[in-house]
């Protein structure tokens, strides 16, 4: 047997690896060492403000109200923190379209928080986010709901799996269409993972972590891949915000978030 010497392939392999690896470290420090140059901000709107990195008086009073807001409506699902609208829509829009990890960072921190409120203990369960397709994915560069997940894994104390289930149909955007056309759009749309057969699905209730509840034809999608992948119902869902529907007209309120 050779070892990497003969294969210059496998040395260049092993030098990019160790690169990005030093690269992602040095940008951690240069965030830690940003963050204690500059003054704290409000998670929310961005001004400064006394102490830990809160939200300011402003945001904190519109943040109760969408709290409420959201418990007025539940139940039933979905597990969520915030309605969809205000400053939370702001903040999802930031941590969704610009990457900005400090809302994703605040909205992880409230979903936990909401989870631990429910007594959802470490232990009980465990995170599946809703995957994007990959060329969503390549377009983003990152998957807001695993973003989420990972924040809310290590604050709730739940381990995360993100390859139960995967995203074998492209979508395009859902943002202007109403429940029974996502429902269409999305449904045969996630199969179970790949490499399902070489790991054992764990113990516990599912629970799917999404940015937004909509109209819940994506959940239900989901629901039914990780169902097939061996998941036992119940399975739950857990997202940033809710989207409030219109009731007046007995349809949806267009321009809902989607993917």
């Amino acid at each position: 047997m050779t070892d990497g010497a003969d294969h210059p392939g496998i040395d260049l392999v092993s030098r990019a690896s160790t690169s990005a690896l030093l690269a992602q470290r040095l940008a951690s420090i240069a965030r830690g060492a940003l963050s204690l140059l500059l003054p704290p901000s409000c998670p929310a709107c961005g001004r400064g403000v006394e102490g830990p990195p809160l939200p300011c008086r402003s945001c904190d009073a519109a943040l109760r109200l969408l709290w409420n807001e959201a418990r007025r409506l539940e139940p039933p699902e979905p597990i969520s923190p915030f309605l969809y609208a205000g400053v939370v829509k702001d903040l999802v829009r930031r941590m969704k379209y610009r990457g900005d990890r400090a809302a994703a960072g605040f909205l992880g921190e409230m979903m936990a928080a909401r989870l631990r409120a429910i007594r959802i203990e470490p232990g009980q369960g465990f995170l599946v986010p809703v995957p994007l397709h990959p060329t969503r994915l390549r377009e983003r560069g990152f998957n807001q709901a695993e973003r989420l997940a990972r924040i809310v894994g290590r604050r709730a104390g739940l381990p995360l799996f993100p390859g139960l289930i995967r995203r074998v149909r492209w979508t395009g955007s859902q943002t202007v269409l109403d429940t029974e056309k996502r429902r269409a759009a999305v449904a045969s749309a996630f199969r179970p993972g790949k490499t399902l057969a070489r790991r054992t699905v764990p113990r516990g209730s599912a629970i799917l972590v999404d940015d937004v509840w909509t109209t819940g034809a994506t959940a239900q999608a989901c629901r039914g891949a990780l169902e097939a992948a061996g998941c036992v119902p119940p399975i739950l869902v857990l997202t940033a915000a809710r989207a409030e529907l219109a009731r007046e007209s007995g349809s949806d309120s267009p321009s809902l978030p989607g993917d």
